[in-house]
């Protein structure tokens, strides 16, 4: 009889707990819409304030929450989080830690600022290549600012942020922490660190072919050009940019045309061309010419993969699905 009461007496302490935490007035450091429970809620203005002592961090939540975008929890299996651009919404997964969540809000966050600076894929227009080129750069841009801000926040003492990125961001956070050191351009390095880990491109590549196949069964498969494209350049200046529109993008922009930084895998290459030549047999359209202008390698010679990542292709069955709302 004793044990029963004590563990009612224990059970009664954490709902009065529970209950007066979420009578407690929610205050943010950066003016979100929260949306969900008063305890998802309080959750989410815990993670939004961590991020918030971080300066970049602060700066990319505030573009957001000035454009509008509200915060709230999806759980989505195999996604840590997502940005909706229509509906100008940030997710964050709720079963994943706040340390992985506030890594993840950050990254979120700045797809928007992304947006905002027109960087918003077309499939209907968008050639292949800049297809290629735009999405990864968006992808190594985010995750580079994630870096920087869980470096900030380290600085202030709140390591743990930082120490779950560099878990499964080793190809980022080894070039980036050699640039500080350096005094080098660590935001740059961290960028250009995202694409030397294999198992992300290859997801991507995964899913850009799987959005041409659901295209090519919709009813919009007539209605692709495939016309438009960007220069390297004017990519770097639209997604590597602050919100003075100032770029850390300061090596030569040509390089996200070439080798890795738009290069596919052979088979990859082996689907554009066939989704091409199915396109002009039932619609006489003529292919796309980017297709010649995107490198093709090895992945052999283009590979970071993380070690604790054995089974690169169960991995990239996760990714593939996991970036499919972005």
């Amino acid at each position: 009889m004793g044990n029963k009461k004590s563990l009612k007496n224990a059970f009664d302490k954490k709902l009065a707990e529970a209950v007066e935490k979420s009578t407690v007035p929610i205050k943010l450091d950066v003016p979100f819409k929260l949306l969900g429970t008063d305890e998802e809620k309080h959750r989410l203005a815990q993670i939004v304030n961590r991020i918030a002592k971080s300066e970049l961090g602060k700066e990319t939540l505030e573009t957001a929450a000035k454009d509008g975008y509200t915060l709230d929890f999806v759980q989505d299996e195999g996604s840590r989080g997502g940005c909706d651009n229509n509906k100008k919404a940030l997710s964050l997964n709720p079963t994943f830690s706040d340390e992985v969540l506030a890594g993840t809000l950050a990254h979120e966050a700045r797809h928007v600022g992304q947006y905002l600076r027109g960087a918003i894929l077309d499939w209907g227009k968008d050639t292949i290549k800049n297809q290629i080129m735009l999405t990864r750069a968006k992808e190594a841009d985010a995750q580079s600012i994630a870096c920087v801000t869980a470096w900030e926040l380290k600085q202030k003492g709140d390591e743990s942020v930082y120490q779950e990125f560099s878990l499964n961001n080793q190809s980022i956070v080894k070039p980036f922490e050699k640039a500080i050191k350096e005094d080098g351009n660590a935001k740059l390095e961290a960028f250009k660190g995202w694409y030397d880990d294999l198992s992300i491109t290859k997801a991507y590549e995964i899913w850009q072919v799987g959005v041409l196949q659901d295209l090519k069964k919709g009813s919009v498969f007539n209605k692709l050009k495939f016309s438009d494209s960007f220069t390297g350049k004017e990519i770097a200046e639209g997604i590597c940019a602050d919100k003075n529109d100032k770029s850390y993008f300061t090596d030569n922009p040509e390089i996200l045309e070439k080798d890795k930084f738009a290069g596919v895998e052979q088979e990859t290459m082996d689907f554009f061309k066939q989704f091409m030549k199915e396109r002009q047999e039932e619609l006489g359209f003529e292919p796309d010419k980017s297709l010649k202008e995107i490198p093709v390698f090895s992945p052999e010679k283009n590979a970071y993969i993380c070690e604790k990542d054995k089974d690169t292709a169960i991995k990239n069955q996760i990714l593939a699905k996991a970036v499919q709302g972005r």
